[in-house]
């Protein structure tokens, strides 16, 4: 979703991972374009960031905000990744294309 010089991408992570990582065509994001890092919870066999106290926190929700390397112009190839914090250390990516307009 693109709205002026925001567009946020919302990673789902189910597991535990370690050294999240976005690029944004071919570029590395910064930390700082991080904006979130919310805890996801199960509820029965859907997934939710609303966690009650005393769930279990099965994964996380990363939040991007993409909008600063649209407007530079790095492309519309977001890609996201994560190695996994057990064995056997699998490592998952995911992409999309941001499709907007100016």
């Amino acid at each position: 979703m693109y709205h002026g010089s925001a567009a946020y991408v919302f990673v789902w992570e189910i597991g535990y991972g370690t050294g999240e990582i976005a690029t944004q065509g071919g570029n590395v994001y910064a930390n700082a374009e991080m904006v979130g890092k919310v805890p996801v919870c199960q509820s029965g066999s859907n997934y939710t960031t609303n966690c009650p106290n005393g769930s279990t926190v099965v994964g996380f929700r990363y939040e991007w905000d993409a909008g600063y390397y649209l407007n530079l112009g790095y492309g519309i190839k977001f890609t996201a990744q994560d190695t996994s914090e057990v064995l056997p250390y699998n490592t998952y990516s995911a992409q999309l294309n941001i499709q907007y307009s100016h």
